[in-house]
């Protein structure tokens, strides 16, 4: 980079320059009221929820106080994202499920004051009205992880971004998706295999678990 700016830490890490553009928090929000799913006399029940929203490229994050998980993330061709979320709570009620919204710098309201970063092609690649994505681990599961907890600063908030394929679906009679889910939160993530869609008889088989990843975020004061 022979001219522009450049932003490096005490670890030597870049995290400003003209080049690539920083991910900051443009939405929160709290998901209460979920859908209740069940197929036929299976006793295994799931709760669905959708969010949809404007962005260049959103990015979710969540803590939830019960397993839940992203199902789904449509581009819906108009300006707009919808994400699906999933919950297994059965018998338990349906968690609270905070989730925190990242996305492109130009998302961002304009400012007045303060630092704004632009490429030479006069994109904003940082604004300093945006709280950054903070990322501390990344962790890849596969069928023989297990059940487990990710533990990191009891005083801090974590939340889980979910990347890659974390559920399959069998048709046979009726859908059964097993899969991961999480219960991120102060001082680590629990990760969890689980079925959400419990299975009602006729045939047997046993599904399968399609390997996955997470990227475990600090959202403490977010």
């Amino acid at each position: 980079m022979p001219a522009g700016l450049k932003i490096i830490n005490d670890a030597q890490t870049i995290q400003i320059d003209e080049t690539y553009k920083n991910l900051a928090l443009i939405y929160t929000g709290t998901i209460t009221v979920w859908t209740s799913v069940t197929f036929g006399s299976s006793d295994v029940q799931c709760y669905t929820a959708s969010l949809t929203m404007p962005g260049s490229c959103p990015i979710l994050a969540f803590t939830s106080t019960g397993g839940a998980n992203v199902l789904h993330r449509y581009n819906n061709g108009n300006g707009t994202f919808t994400f699906d979320l999933i919950a297994i709570a059965h018998p338990e009620p349906p968690p609270v499920l905070n989730y925190y919204v990242f996305d492109l710098p130009s998302q961002l309201p304009p400012i007045s004051d303060g630092l704004v970063v632009r490429s030479a092609s006069n994109e904003i690649v940082f604004q300093s009205n945006g709280k950054p994505l903070k990322p501390i681990d990344f962790k890849q599961e596969t069928s023989n992880t297990g059940d487990t907890t990710y533990t990191y600063d009891a005083t801090k908030t974590y939340a889980v971004i979910p990347n890659g394929n974390p559920f399959k679906t069998q048709l046979i009679f009726i859908p059964v998706t097993t899969g991961r889910f999480y219960t991120p939160g102060t001082g680590g993530v629990g990760s969890k295999v689980g079925t959400f869609v419990g299975f009602a008889g006729g045939a047997s088989f046993t599904p399968a678990f399609i390997d996955t990843a997470i990227i475990i975020v600090d959202v403490t004061n977010y």
